[in-house]
């Protein structure tokens, strides 16, 4: 099963009067969502578990990928949890998790070169855009590195960042790979590139509350462990997937992943205005 890259889009749609924090859950939660209130310890299957500090929300796997199904995204599977910063002022942003068990990934192969993977992304987005336009949704543009990627052997985190744009919105996805033992956990910041720089701060000190379990550690690697067959290079492309790159498959392998401004999207907005009031409800359709 092929692992497949992800892009998460931030939809910037503004309100007069944005909702609060607990209209926003209580909403979510209305249509079958579990926020969990932090602080608290965000449980990421098997493999890893995330402190979740005061002023952010954990949803577990299910969760994630309902919100994301009712946000239009094509979902893997594979999601294991989700981290929202709660605001309602723009400082509103989401944090993903999803892991690869493609095995060991070495670090060998620290040569990337920026260019020949952003032409990969951008041949791909084609055929993203044809799917997206069978499912009647609005097509993404990926605009280029925001950061192209960069590896650190001290963390064996690899990171990049890019810039999406969409029905004339921009958006910064930013992306962290953490290497574990039998795999790596995708982790994606999802928020627009003029709270980037506020909002990183915390990203770091959340990922600091971020740990592979017991055994399942990169450092606590074995002879005789399954090993990925791809470097940092493909995983930035997108894992086993990226294999596909050699043998002329990868746009047709290639997928898309949108999700809006909770705080003040459109759909949270319908939520909000299209639903009856219980005395409505009541007396019925008026004559």
């Amino acid at each position: 099963m092929f692992a497949l890259p992800a892009l998460l889009l931030f939809v910037c749609a503004r309100i007069q009067d944005p909702p609060t924090v607990d209209q926003i859950v209580q909403s979510y939660e209305s249509e079958g969502l579990k926020f969990h209130k932090g602080p608290c310890d965000g449980d990421l299957g098997a493999q890893a578990h995330v402190a979740v500090p005061e002023g952010f929300y954990f949803l577990d796997g299910k969760s994630a990928r309902k919100l994301l199904e009712l946000n239009q995204n094509l979902t893997s599977g594979s999601e294991l949890g989700a981290l929202w910063h709660a605001g309602t002022q723009g400082d509103s942003w989401w944090v993903f998790f999803e892991f690869s068990g493609d095995g060991y990934v070495k670090d060998d192969d620290k040569d990337l070169d920026a260019d020949e993977l952003m032409e990969g992304f951008q041949e791909g987005q084609e055929a993203a855009n044809a799917e997206r336009q069978k499912r009647g949704w609005p097509e993404m543009k990926l605009v280029g590195w925001h950061k192209p990627p960069f590896y650190d052997p001290q963390t064996n985190n690899l990171t990049w960042s890019k810039l999406i744009e969409s029905e004339g919105q921009r958006t910064v996805n930013w992306s962290t790979r953490l290497l574990g033992r039998e795999g790596v956990m995708s982790v994606d910041l999802v928020l627009g590139p003029e709270d980037l720089e506020a909002a990183l701060p915390a990203f770091a000190t959340l990922l600091e509350g971020y740990e592979f379990k017991a055994s399942h550690r990169y450092a606590e690697f074995t002879a005789g462990d399954k090993v990925a067959e791809y470097g940092l290079a493909a995983l930035v492309a997108g894992g086993a997937g990226a294999l596909a790159l050699k043998t002329g498959l990868f746009a047709k392998l290639w997928k898309f992943l949108i999700i809006p401004l909770l705080a003040a999207g459109a759909w949270l907005k319908k939520l909000f205005t299209g639903r009856k009031t219980p005395n409505e409800d009541a007396a019925g359709p008026s004559a």
